[in-house]
């Protein structure tokens, strides 16, 4: 089999963690990948035709703003395309915090509508592209256990207890209304550090904060020093739109998580087994003095969590079940694909 896969020409951390690790597994089934950048201009779009029709299957990731025209010279070049999407693209203008004015949305319908298949990263995204009439698969973003995977389990009381969190700078922005929460357990705990490792720190939280440059040879050392991990997210359309991929990262290195009970966190987040909620102040507050305060509790819950991830949530278990969707795909259409 054949695969074109079709990604932005900045490489996302979306294309490495869906297509590009599951791929080095697929080639190893027998199946030819080729990445190929989706060019802005209408005459590199025009040369991308020759590699669409020279393959089996065409994955396009993420991108809704195609002109209707290239979707139809694309879908008529070769009908067998996927549509993978990671984020909730129909909401894009809420991401940057403007109000919601659908302009995304009819993108959204207009690229799954030339799809044969649609890969969702959580349900609440799947329902929208399901309710268009889309043969829909989801599929939530994997981790690599073995990527995670500590030698030896971490020790109990061991060093100054760590509140961990990993992301885009972007997203910094979710901690904010923490910083209360933060001074409150600073007090509590003495020698308590907030760990944040990302690109760029335009936040201050008012509290003593490790201020860690993100790389990706560091990410599982980085996260193994954290002793719980966090993930607070506003209760919006593009919050529930998100994968929880930094939960899976958190729980597949043994570390204990908090969490807000919004979007996939609620399917990973197993309360009281591996990690737990929290929507105000006072739960958070809590749910983190918890874990803090009893190591036994953390390390246990982190190794539940590991066992969870390896179960539900593997690299290997996804790149086999992304390979049936390619392999449907590409069969004869029972049906007309969806306009």
């Amino acid at each position: 089999m054949k695969v074109l896969l079709l990604v932005a020409s900045r490489e996302l951390p979306s294309t490495r963690l869906r297509l590009r690790e599951p791929s080095r597994i697929w080639e190893r089934e027998g199946v030819e990948c080729r990445f190929l950048n989706i060019p802005s201009g209408a005459l590199g779009r025009w040369r991308v035709l020759r590699h669409v029709r020279d393959c089996d299957v065409v994955i396009l990731q993420k991108k809704t703003s195609l002109r209707g025209w290239d979707l139809s010279q694309i879908s008529r070049a070769n009908p067998r395309i996927v549509f993978d999407f990671d984020d909730a693209v129909m909401f894009h203008e809420v991401e940057h915090g403007k109000v919601l004015s659908g302009k995304y949305f009819p993108r959204f319908l207009r690229t799954i509508g030339h799809a044969r298949s649609v890969v969702a990263g959580n349900e609440f995204r799947a329902r929208f592209a399901r309710d268009a009439g889309c043969d829909v698969t989801v599929l939530p973003t994997p981790v690599d256990p073995n990527r995670y995977r500590r030698d030896s389990p971490p020790e109990a009381g061991g060093g100054s207890p760590v509140i961990g969190w990993l992301g885009v700078s972007q997203n910094l922005k979710y901690l904010e209304p923490l910083k209360g929460v933060f001074r409150d357990l600073h007090a509590r705990f003495p020698g308590l550090r907030i760990k944040i490792v990302s690109d760029r720190f335009p936040v201050d939280l008012g509290v003593p904060t490790e201020r860690k440059l993100w790389k990706l040879s560091e990410e599982p050392g980085d996260i193994a020093s954290f002793t719980v991990g966090i993930m607070p997210l506003p209760d919006t359309l593009w919050a529930w739109g998100k994968c929880g991929y930094k939960l899976l990262q958190y729980l597949a290195s043994g570390v204990p998580v908090v969490a807000s009970p919004i979007g996939l966190n609620l399917d990973i987040v197993q309360e009281g087994r591996n990690g737990y909620f929290a929507s105000t102040p006072g739960e958070w507050a809590e749910k983190l003095a918890l874990l803090l305060s009893r190591s036994s509790l953390a390390s246990e819950m982190g190794k539940r969590g590991q066992e969870d991830v390896e179960r539900r949530y593997s690299l290997g278990a996804y790149a086999a079940a992304y390979l049936d969707v390619l392999a449907g795909t590409r069969a004869p259409a029972g049906r007309p694909a969806p306009r």
